[in-house]
């Protein structure tokens, strides 16, 4: 397993991994862990989703699991700063990701989504 992490690996580390899964034509599996609910704006969200396709061997897996926030927010779609972590929360559902997972993997491409689990499915087109 290759490790790729912006916030926790160094630089010099991540360019290496991203050499190795290019160097063997992509990654069998690929899986984004709660990126996508903490990305701030939906082109930030759609660049994370390209790195994820571009990632991805042809017929690749790639897996999305997303945070859908706490309550009272939980799955209400208004983002907001959590306060004591100053970090960003988009409080959305798996579902609400998809229209931007179609726009990067396309129409055709196979994609399971569920809410309960806050977790997408996409299988990258040959």
């Amino acid at each position: 397993m290759l490790v790729i992490d912006p916030f926790r690996r160094s630089r010099q580390h991540n360019q290496a991994m991203q050499k190795k899964v290019e160097s063997v034509g992509g990654a069998d599996v690929v899986t984004s862990m709660s990126v996508l609910n903490v990305l701030p704006t939906d082109s930030d969200c759609l660049d994370h989703i390209r790195v994820c396709w571009k990632a991805a061997k042809p017929n690749g897996l790639v897996f999305f699991k997303v945070w859908a926030g706490s309550w009272p927010m939980r799955g209400t779609g208004q983002g907001q700063i959590h306060k004591s972590k100053n970090i960003w929360q988009n409080n959305r559902w798996a579902s609400e990701f998809k229209w931007m997972i179609t726009k990067v993997f396309g129409k055709n491409a196979l994609i399971f989504i569920e809410n309960n689990l806050n977790l997408i499915v996409v299988k990258k087109a040959l």
